[in-house]
């Protein structure tokens, strides 16, 4: 065997006469040796990948950002070319939350509307395990991809479930490199899965939380307001009365020949027919109470509140309540009180008229009310504010509306939403319990 321990130092000629021995070359490692190293580098990456998702939930991102990580991070480390995350509503009937990855802006526009759970995603839902397919289009769940959508072979799906509570699906499709996913892919996804339900839930019990404290601050200032309502509502009335008889003794004596007499009554008669309003909306924010709930037919509810209200002429009225929805259980006077208020709040909004629209539906186990106008609109940054007492943007008129709106609306454990866009209108959208 030669013997290399006297081989010349780099760059230098060997001893003349002895045997030249070429230097070693550097071991490589042999084939299985090399996937095994790979292998374990991919797993050390994907447990990174999967601390700093544990690390952002306790990050003061948003929800949305949070799970558009997860599944950012999920397609990585599963190597796949799409992957999503859908939360379901807590009734289960729709999404909440949708994120993609993988897929442009211009490519999900083009798909238009969210999943709906059929298919190969409603029986993840529905089983509640995860789910690996070589080639989705041969399994008898699948019901196709809509118009635009991506083709789609390899499938993994988890479900994103906290102590055996489904908050959504987390899948992957088009794995990379591999005709499907494999075992290791399936504990990856889970543990993906595990910290987006922990989020998701997180997020739902942070924001009870949120609407719980905003509850008691809104009764506290409720409470506050409504005593000082009551009181300033009293001390007005008596000497308003005073003036109103006034009004109506000098339209009886004084001759309205002349026209700068007659429109001058006609201005006082009105600015007290105004602050009487103002008035009986301080008494009725002072003195609500609880609702004594009946069944009553909606349309009939309907077609005597716009009777109340009086309205321009030049504001076209559309009824299009039908007859024969179910029956709520509401407070007749409150509930009136409440039509009223939304249909006057309407006409103000078209002080050059325009179209009122009171449309009604039965979905599920109530029944849904809408009021649209076609006026103004309300303006982003004051919709937040739009039923906080004594918040208005009129010139006239003390901002009291609305919010008994909104307290008569809460003790009916009733819902209401407002949808607008500015020059265009807005609406009201009443969610009331139905009778039983």
């Amino acid at each position: 065997m030669p013997d290399t321990s006297q081989a010349g130092a780099p760059g230098e000629h060997p001893t003349k006469g002895r045997e030249e021995i070429p230097s070693p070359e550097p071991a490589s490692l042999d084939a299985p040796a090399a996937v095994e190293a790979n292998g374990q580098e991919r797993r050390l990456s994907a447990l990174r990948a999967l601390v700093e998702a544990g690390i952002a939930i306790t990050s003061e991102l948003s929800l949305a950002e949070l799970l558009q990580r997860i599944v950012d991070v999920g397609r990585g480390v599963v190597h796949a070319r799409y992957a999503a995350l859908g939360v379901v509503s807590e009734n289960g009937a729709s999404l909440t939350d949708f994120v993609a990855s993988g897929m442009s802006e211009e490519e999900k526009a083009k798909i238009g509307h969210l999943p709906t759970g059929r298919g190969i995603l409603g029986a993840l839902l529905k089983e509640a395990k995860p789910l690996r397919l070589r080639d989705l289009t041969r399994d008898p769940r699948s019901s196709g991809f809509p118009p635009h959508h991506p083709k789609m072979r390899s499938f993994l799906g988890v479900p994103v479930v906290s102590r055996g509570r489904v908050f959504g699906r987390l899948y992957f499709t088009e794995k990379e490199g591999a005709p499907e996913f494999s075992e290791e892919d399936e504990s990856l996804a889970a543990s993906l899965a595990s910290q987006a339900a922990a989020a998701i839930e997180n997020a739902r019990l942070f924001r009870e939380l949120a609407e719980q404290q905003e509850r008691l601050v809104r009764a506290e200032r409720l409470s506050a307001i409504g005593a000082l309502a009551s009181t300033v509502g009293h001390e007005l009335r008596n000497p308003l009365s005073i003036i109103n008889n006034a009004v109506f003794f000098l339209n009886a004596k004084v001759p309205r020949d002349d026209p700068r007499v007659a429109r001058n009554l006609d201005i006082l008669a009105g600015e007290v027919r105004r602050t009487a309003r103002i008035i009986d909306d301080l008494l009725d924010f002072s003195r609500v109470r609880p609702p004594q709930l009946v069944p009553l037919d909606v349309a009939a509810l309907v077609r005597l509140a716009l009777e109340r209200q009086p309205l321009p002429e030049n504001v076209r009225v559309h009824n299009r309540v039908p007859a024969g929805l179910p029956r709520v259980c509401v407070d007749p006077t409150q509930m009136q009180q409440v039509l009223t208020n939304l249909i006057a709040n309407a006409v103000e909004a078209m002080p050059q008229g325009g179209d009122l629209s009171l449309e009604g539906s039965a979905e599920g186990e109530h029944v849904v009310l809408r009021v649209t106008d076609t006026g103004v609109g309300i303006p982003p940054e004051n919709r937040p504010r739009l039923f906080e007492p004594l918040f208005t943007t009129k010139a006239r008129g003390v901002g009291l509306g609305l919010s008994l709106v909104r307290r008569v609306v809460d003790a009916h454990h009733a819902e209401i939403t407002v949808e607008s866009e500015v020059g265009k209108g807005a609406t009201f959208t009443l969610r009331l319990p139905a009778a039983g």
